[in-house]
């Protein structure tokens, strides 16, 4: 077992994400990191199909053992593998994967709810507010391609072996507007920009080695609203704003090296 990768085994938090979950009979669901299948057999009771991915070979061989019939095991890194289209997504993420995971599941996003666990600060990050001190990178990316409602926590007692922190359980959405077009241009764009963060927008680009000058950033950006902020204010319409803006400028710096 991997550090960071902690199973859920408190039957009270695992009966409170399944009914998070509420899987019917007519719903197909993607179970990632089903360990040893306690949690995707009380699933596939409910569920017409679960798919379980999980890494581990040792694991796998446990879950396997008399399997019912609507389980689908993959023995597979969830990173490396093309999911197929469900209804539901279901993961107690482990925490060392959670940012390369979720931004895999939202950029996908064939499904109509997923009921993820992570460790609480970083789903703090994901629902945080313009100008807040956890408001970054991953919070811009995340809201632009999902919704999120945070749930429930889980305490580290629940958890087999025991981590150091809290847990938090979210229902993700994706939205139905997705720029995942512009993902290629603004991702890099966004990372660069909130190595910046407590700068004004001007000045910030400037650093970027965007602009020779805050005249001339200001100017490119055409909105004054939007120019008079800090980098930590914007919302993530207007981070996607600037990235389709100022794309032609984004030649001046290798902005994927910068933050």
């Amino acid at each position: 077992m991997r550090a960071g990768q902690h199973f859920l085994v408190d039957r009270e938090y695992i009966m409170k994400e399944l009914q998070a979950l509420s899987p019917s009979k007519s719903d197909s669901v993607l179970e990632i990191g089903s360990g040893e299948g306690h949690i995707t057999r009380l699933i596939a009771e409910k569920a017409k199909k679960v798919i379980a991915i999980e890494k581990d070979p040792m694991l796998m061989i446990v879950a396997k053992t008399n399997s019912p019939p609507n389980i689908i095991w993959k023995l597979e890194d969830a990173l490396k593998l093309n999911f197929e289209s469900v209804d539901l997504v279901f993961s107690n993420v482990p925490y060392y994967i959670s940012s390369p995971l979720l931004l895999k599941i939202i950029k996908w996003g064939e499904f109509k709810r997923a009921i993820l666990s992570f460790q609480k600060e970083f789903a703090q990050r994901l629902i945080a507010l313009p100008s807040s001190k956890e408001y970054g990178r991953i919070s811009v990316i995340f809201k632009l391609l999902a919704n999120a409602e945070p749930l429930f926590d889980i305490p580290p007692w629940a958890f087999k072996p025991r981590p150091k922190i809290w847990s938090s359980v979210i229902e993700v959405k994706p939205r139905e507007k997705r720029p995942v077009s512009e993902l290629g241009k603004l991702e890099p764009f966004t990372s660069a920009l909130f190595s910046q963060k407590n700068r004004l927008i001007p000045k910030a680009l400037c650093k970027l080695k965007m602009f020779d000058s805050q005249a001339e950033a200001i100017k490119a950006i055409d909105d004054y609203s939007i120019a008079k902020k800090r980098v930590r204010e914007l919302t993530p319409e207007e981070v996607l704003f600037l990235s389709k803006k100022l794309g032609e400028k984004r030649e001046i710096a290798d902005l994927s090296t910068i933050g």
